[in-house]
């Protein structure tokens, strides 16, 4: 019996959702280091962040790498290195010491990928820790204004400090979801999965 728009949409898309072993098997990788890190340093928090925080993740084949990528919030953004503030290598390297504590990850291989602290399980599970520090500045170097105080986040990036707003990304795309009566982000992952097998660079 041939199916209707709604239902073959509905079918594409459940063959996308990443399937419940999966789901445990990421959920126990991310939530070990998590742990690990927020329990060596009490003062660290870390999240989610990218298409696990967004929603937006599909199946991999079994070929793909599947990342997760981690925010490590190091503490509070003050002041820049001319007046006495951390430098982006440094904090590069507080969570690569961090992570390497741990004799399992020293084991599998811990690396800097500026601007994130790398390790692959065998399973083809990769973590991405993004060192970070909450804004309480608002605005660049030379004064430019950037995001409300206590809204964004410092990050490394080719030896310099770079803003970025997930919560703000992550909170968008579930408004444009809801929005559009919860088809943003099926969609989103219907292309994800069409690049994955017909548009690969």
């Amino acid at each position: 019996m041939a199916l209707n728009v709604s239902q073959a949409f509905n079918l594409f898309k459940s063959k996308l959702e990443l399937s419940q072993s999966f789901k445990e098997e990421v959920t126990i990788h991310h939530n070990a280091i998590r742990e690990w890190i927020e329990s060596y340093d009490s003062t660290i928090e870390t999240k989610l962040i990218g298409s696990l925080q967004r929603k937006t993740r599909i199946q991999p084949r079994s070929e793909d790498v599947f990342d997760i990528d981690i925010l490590v919030i190091l503490g509070s953004f003050y002041s820049w290195v001319s007046s006495g503030g951390i430098k982006p290598e440094d904090a590069l390297e507080k969570v690569e010491d961090i992570v390497s504590e741990h004799g399992t990850y020293e084991k599998i291989g811990v690396e800097t990928d500026n601007p994130t602290i790398t390790f692959e399980y065998e399973d083809n599970v990769k973590v991405e820790l993004v060192p970070a520090y909450i804004d309480q500045i608002g605005k660049t170097i030379d004064g430019t204004p950037t995001l409300p105080v206590g809204r964004g986040y410092w990050i490394p990036k080719n030896n310099r400090w770079v803003m970025a707003d997930y919560d703000y990304d992550a909170e968008y795309i579930t408004s444009a979801n809801k929005n559009s009566d919860g088809y943003l982000i099926p969609t989103i992952k219907m292309l994800k999965g069409t690049k994955k097998i017909y548009f690969q660079i």
